[in-house]
């Protein structure tokens, strides 16, 4: 082959390459979605079986705990009965009815008695209420007096503070509080002092930093899963004292003046706490940077208590900024490796020093989103859009209760007429979630290229409709269902007036591209925002795609 024709052939070939990452489908989950639901489901099998009970670690009082903490919270219908989870809740029975100094001196670290106060907590807080207080004594008094929580006894008892057993300290004391048992505002407001003080001057959080009453350059062994783990903390500390919710009602005051109602629904505004949120907000967003700046899963022996930690940073990362992102790039991300990792098999996940029963419960603990739902913050319902107008997030996967409610899915269609027909037939004064509730399931045959095309012409065809329902159901299934052919209709809808119709096209095309932060089109964006957003991802097609036709207006 000459020189010229290599000229020619290889970059055409690398353009190739380019376009067919580009428009290949960008997949999005939810932690009901039957791929993650079955991932899980052969996972709780795993942890049921005998070969579980024989994997390092599990004869450990947080072993066990974590095992049946999974199974209960994993499981379809959470069973406090299930022989694991009684099991388990016997042992934590039984360790808590000892004398709290035999509690704390239960193992060298603080894992096990934080896990089963957890555990505990989450299956019936109420009945087991005194071993609760109990086992919470023994983790409070195990709180250093700079606040975080260390190794207890053994070679490892140094003096020095931990950020992973510190995590599991507040933890277990924010989920105690959570479920109504009392827990003094000072042990939430040391963990976040000593949090916030041994952070590293990047922003990154330390395995066992040394305290030197302000930030400095930490020689300690600094990872993505300790930042995790601090920064997480940070924000639970914050949330368990309630600054967060506080500080965004008087953020909301200052802009509406004082004659404006700002209370949202059913939230609390009252800060338990004098220290400053601003505090916690600038500890928490040194952390989010040096983590957003390096966030890759690459595997790794501690990577599946990894996940769990990142789960736990990002739900109350998200919670206290107010952000509400039902398919998050990391989620996706942790799924998508998690379904090449499980052994299809035997249903477990493996880490070279815990063997499998472990990393499988910190699995499933990750894929159910279970700091999500132990906030109970899982909403299939979006909220009300602009002008009072609800309309629910995902709108084909909707069905209406006998009373009204909206539920799971109902029946399944292979087209969007159906879907559009049901819009048509009501007027703009419908409830919505009744509205959404009547819409069928759509399910593309993606492997019938000629169907999908069609139907990807019957979505783009609304972006231009007058019903802004209209538009936002077919924004939002182009986003879901769309690949490269589908950029210019999303750029189109940039510049929708309602701005739910824009934020889905902007999530849309950084799916589609992969380019997850997107040109940074804020979720409220003036007219300014969103022309420049257009013109930035015209630039990016246009690079993919040199003769491509865009959407005139």
């Amino acid at each position: 082959m000459n020189r010229r024709l290599i000229q020619l052939v290889i970059p055409a070939l690398l353009f190739s390459l380019l376009v067919s990452l580009l428009t290949s489908q960008a997949y999005a989950y939810k932690p009901e979605d039957p791929e993650v639901r079955a991932m899980v489901n052969k996972g709780i099998k795993y942890l049921e079986s005998k070969g579980a009970f024989m994997q390092p670690n599990i004869e450990r009082l947080g072993g066990i705990s974590l095992v049946a903490l999974a199974i209960y919270k994993g499981s379809a219908k959470p069973d406090k009965n299930h022989p694991v989870v009684q099991a388990a809740v016997k042992r934590c029975l039984a360790e808590a009815a000892k004398p709290i100094a035999s509690i704390k001196k239960l193992e060298d670290s603080n894992y096990s008695i934080c896990i089963a106060a957890v555990l505990l907590s989450e299956v019936d807080a109420q009945k087991h209420r005194a071993a609760i207080d109990k086992l919470l004594s023994a983790v409070i008094s195990n709180q250093q007096s700079g606040g975080g929580w260390g190794y207890i006894h053994g070679s490892e008892a140094d003096g020095l503070g931990d950020t992973s057993q510190t995590q599991y300290g507040v933890l277990a004391s924010w989920t105690a509080q959570k479920k109504g048992i009392p827990v003094s505002n000072s042990v939430f407001e040391k963990a976040a002092g000593w949090l916030i003080r041994t952070q590293d001057v990047t922003g990154a959080h330390a395995y066992k930093p040394r305290d030197a009453g302000q930030k400095i350059a930490q020689a300690s062994r600094k990872t993505q899963g300790l930042t995790a783990a601090g920064a997480g903390s940070i924000y639970i500390c914050g949330d368990a004292l309630n600054l967060f919710a506080a500080g965004r009602a008087a953020a909301r005051q200052q802009r509406q003046g004082p004659l404006r109602e700002v209370k949202e629904k059913g939230e609390d505004t009252r800060a338990r706490s004098s220290m400053n949120p601003a505090t916690l907000l600038a500890g928490a967003g040194a952390a989010d940077r040096y983590f957003d700046s390096r966030f890759a899963l690459t595997g790794g022996d501690s990577f599946y208590y990894m996940l769990y930690a990142i789960e736990r940073y990002m739900t109350f990362r998200d919670k206290a900024h107010g952000n509400k992102d039902p398919e998050p790039r990391w989620y996706n991300a942790g799924v998508e490796y998690c379904q090449k990792a499980q052994d299809n098999k035997l249903g477990a996940w493996e880490s070279a020093t815990n063997g499998r029963a472990i990393p499988t419960a910190f699995a499933i603990l990750f894929l159910i989103r279970s700091t999500q739902k132990s906030l109970g913050t899982v909403n299939i319902t979006e909220g009300f859009l602009r002008g009072g107008r609800g309309l629910p997030k995902d709108v084909t996967r909707l069905r209406e209760g006998k009373d009204g409610e909206v539920l799971g899915k109902k029946e399944i269609r292979s087209s969007f007429d159906d879907l559009f027909a049901v819009i048509e037939s009501t007027d703009d004064k419908t409830n919505y979630e009744e509205l959404v509730a009547k819409m069928p399931t759509v399910k593309i045959d993606k492997k019938d290229t000629k169907k999908r095309d069609a139907e990807m012409e019957k979505l783009k065809a609304r972006i231009s409709h007058s019903d802004y329902r209209m538009r936002l159901v077919a924004v939002t299934s182009l986003a879901r269902n769309g690949g490269i052919d589908e950029v210019p209709a999303l750029i189109f809808a940039l510049t929708d007036p309602d701005e739910n119709v824009a934020k889905r096209a902007r999530n849309g095309l950084r799916f589609i591209s992969r380019k997850f932060d997107g040109f940074k089109m804020p979720d409220r964006p003036n007219e300014a925002q969103k022309k420049q957003a257009r013109a930035d991802w015209i630039r990016w097609y246009r690079s993919v795609r040199p003769n491509g036709k865009l959407i005139i207006d």
